[in-house]
């Protein structure tokens, strides 16, 4: 479990970059949705895992890509929010 969970950390952290630049980009409306779907099928999928293998796929590239988006979405409306209220 805890592999499953560090493959997940890495791949959350490789795909912040490139959710950061759709987020910025398209807004966060367009990053949230298809991340909050594959999270959602990702969450899904782990009640069906039958082998290791499955796991960690899953638990990388399904609920990894999937929490990248939310991440970022989120530092981003906090740090708007913080810089405003320091004008």
């Amino acid at each position: 479990m805890s592999g499953a969970y560090a493959i997940r950390s890495l791949v959350c952290a490789v795909f912040v970059i490139p959710m950061g630049y759709w987020a910025d980009r398209y807004g966060p409306r367009w990053v949230l949705l298809p991340c909050f779907i594959l999270l959602g099928a990702g969450m899904m999928a782990i009640a069906k895992v039958t082998t290791i293998w499955q796991l960690f796929l899953i638990q990388g590239a399904g609920i990894g890509i999937g929490m990248s988006g939310p991440f970022v979405c989120i530092m981003s409306t906090v740090a708007k929010c913080m810089n405003q209220e320091g004008d």
